[in-house]
């Protein structure tokens, strides 16, 4: 497969192909992969697919080499504290919201594996160490700097210093969303359990291998037999690792049911705390007469909002505390540049107190009222207060902890190498 980032591994061949130890913090060495993924990373989150030149590429790399350490040397104070505690729980769920925002930065799962050259459950296992340390870190971080904060002197002081440069007001909204979500009914959930039982009974003529690459929704696993290769304890989801562990070797258990859907599993093999499994994932997704369910709660939804407009804010609110999705009422500004893309279009169409033509997002559909609307406007003490209070913030922020960054290093071995 051509990979997108053929740019940027052209211009890292030419630092020398081979890994070696680039610095070391008290007895961690930081690699230059390491640094090299991290740049990697840099570059996925701004959107980019290659550098632009060498010297953009130098200036990342050593950026990412400055980062890797300040996050080590954190990392090394965090670990003498013993009030930072941090849960595989923790970490899963930081990883899953990160790779989420991901997702919809790249407009698919596919788009972001191709980004990334590997499944997403591979980046998730290799990213769990580094993720657990960055979160004890932040902790530790937000522990030394609790009390932190900036005064009416400090905004004031900064918009005179940076007025000139500060970036115009995105145009800003007040608005209402009800989110009429495509749910799994009961017969679906119970048609995908069933489906799973009888490939577990098939499995005594067909291997498990080959039921995987036929019917497991893993990208990551399904082309390898369904293979998850050996994980320790305390790195898989809950419901998934108490059935996994308490398999035999060679048994294959009912479907587990966890937030990715149902999985039947087996056991490979058993070392001390680590287990070898395979698994067939078939994800709950909604099928049509699920999606036809709530096209008809749409149509009559929309009738009783066509008669009576005033009553969006009420259903919004209804559906904002029967349902864990996007139904809200925002009688706050939200900037445009803060909000999905498709939802932005469709306010920026509307005038003030109407409603949008239904939006089909991921199994929803979206009807957004719009309440108020502001254009583009330079940024005032007045008008941006929170906006220019919280740059103020950033940078004060940022000089202290560098501040006690220099200090730490005093006290921590650091090594670089050419």
């Amino acid at each position: 497969m051509i990979r997108n980032f053929i740019i940027f591994f052209s211009f890292c061949f030419s630092m020398e192909s081979a890994d070696g130890i680039v610095a070391v913090v008290g007895d961690f060495p930081i690699l230059k992969s390491s640094v090299l993924q991290s740049a990697q990373m840099l570059l996925v989150q701004q959107g980019k697919q290659s550098f632009s030149n060498q010297e953009e590429l130098d200036f990342i790399l050593k950026e990412s080499l400055e980062s890797l350490i300040n996050q080590r040397v954190l990392f090394e104070k965090a670990k003498q504290d013993t009030d930072i505690v941090v849960t595989n729980d923790d970490v899963v769920k930081y990883i899953d919201n990160y790779v989420d925002n991901l997702v919809l930065q790249h407009g698919s799962k596919e788009n972001l594996e191709d980004v990334l050259d590997q499944s997403i459950n591979s980046f998730k296992r290799e990213s769990w160490d580094d993720v657990y340390k960055l979160i004890t870190s932040e902790r530790f971080q937000q522990k030394i700097l609790m009390d932190f904060d900036v005064s009416i002197n400090d905004v004031k002081t900064f918009f005179k210093k940076n007025s000139s440069d500060l970036p115009l007001l995105p145009e800003r909204y007040k608005f209402s969303i009800i989110d009429i979500p495509v749910v799994p009914s009961d017969n679906r959930k119970k048609e995908l359990y069933n489906f799973l039982i009888s490939l577990k009974d098939s499995i005594k003529i067909n291997s498990f291998e080959k039921m995987a690459m036929v019917y497991s929704d893993d990208p990551g696993s399904s082309e390898n037999g369904g293979d998850l290769g050996y994980i320790s304890r305390g790195t898989l989801v809950n419901k998934f690792e108490k059935v996994a562990f308490g398999l035999e070797i060679g048994q294959i258990s009912n479907p587990v049911l966890t937030n990715f859907g149902y999985h039947l599993i087996l056991m490979v093999d058993k070392k001390g705390e680590k287990i070898r499994t395979k698994h067939i994932l078939k994800t709950i997704s909604p099928d049509e007469n699920d999606v036809e369910t709530a096209r008809k709660k749409l149509i009559k939804i929309n009738d009783i909002i066509n008669k009576n407009i005033n009553s969006f804010d009420s259903i919004a609110i209804v559906f904002s505390k029967k349902e864990s999705n996007m139904s809200t009422v925002r009688n706050n500004w939200v900037f445009a540049t803060d909000m999905d893309e498709k939802i932005e279009k469709e306010l920026s169409l509307l005038q003030k107190n109407s409603f949008s033509f239904p939006i089909e997002m991921n199994n929803s559909f979206l009807l957004v009222k719009l309440i108020d609307k502001k254009e583009e406007a330079n940024a005032t003490l007045e008008n941006s207060w929170s906006f220019i209070k919280n740059l103020t913030y950033q940078e004060k922020l940022t000089k202290k902890l560098n501040e006690l960054l220099n200090v730490y290093k005093k006290e921590i071995y650091i090594k670089y190498y050419n």
